[in-house]
């Protein structure tokens, strides 16, 4: 690649436009971009957020070794997983999964598939600011309900659009509207509207080992000594998970 190129491939490919002009000046060939140490990019670029030097260093390898067997392996299982970009994930993902308040911090740091793959806890909490533990589990749990659709998002919304057609629906797939509709239909209306920002999604219930009625109850704000409302809450959530079981168990069969 001469200089345009590695231009081209970093304002369009990448969506790193915030970098252009270092680019531009530091970067005179493919061959100089692909041999820089971590270092040698963030001075070169003046990199803002380690997320972005994450970002590019995962392109960079894929760039660098296409036959490299472990990111050869993540791109032919999850080929789609380029096709999710920072816009997508940042105008619908985020609003599905129940934190929109997030938006700004992943536009900052440019988040998209490969990035979003990568994340764990620890980057959660130190680098995107999220200090609440349902939060970084709800990403968490977003992003393994992902990688089981192999990152094929429009997969995702086609189960999320048959489940506005029929109740009978997996709650696997199921966005953070979508549960607060069901708070709505178990007779707690006074109480839903507190699910707003609270991260709480489907995948999130189902594959949360740790998520129950009490933790549940505690995001919709039922105080702990209204017992009989926390009692009626578990059993409505049994139910809901024991649907959701033998829905799974139907789709093996």
């Amino acid at each position: 690649w001469k200089a345009n190129h590695v231009l081209a491939w970093l304002e369009f490919e990448m969506n790193m436009r915030c970098y252009s002009s270092n680019c531009r000046e530091n970067i005179k060939s493919g061959k100089v971009l692909l041999s820089m140490t971590d270092q040698e990019l963030s001075t070169s670029l003046n990199l803002l957020s380690p997320m972005h030097k994450r970002k590019l260093r995962v392109a960079i390898e894929r760039l660098r070794s296409p036959l490299n067997i472990l990111d050869n392996h993540q791109h032919s299982k999850y080929p789609m997983m380029d096709r999710l970009t920072t816009t997508w994930i940042c105008s619908r993902w985020l609003t599905d999964i129940g934190l929109p308040q997030y938006v700004s911090i992943f536009e900052a740091h440019l988040i998209d598939g490969r990035v979003l793959n990568s994340l764990t806890a620890k980057d959660l909490e130190k680098k995107m600011a999220m200090t609440t533990r349902t939060h970084v589990t709800s990403v968490l749990t977003a992003v393994q309900l992902l990688t089981m659709l192999e990152y094929d998002h429009q997969h995702q919304q086609q189960h999320q659009q048959q489940h506005q057609q029929q109740r009978q629906q997996d709650c696997l797939y199921w966005t953070n509207d979508d549960v607060i509709k069901w708070i709505d239909s178990i007779d707690l209306q006074e109480y839903s509207c507190n699910l707003k920002q609270s991260g709480v999604h489907g995948a999130l219930i189902v594959l949360d080992q740790k998520f129950n009625a009490e933790l549940l109850a505690a995001e919709l704000g039922i105080l702990s000594d209204k017992t009989y409302l926390i009692r009626h809450l578990a059993v409505e959530l049994q139910c809901l998970l024991q649907q959701t079981a033998r829905l799974a168990v139907w789709l093996i069969c």
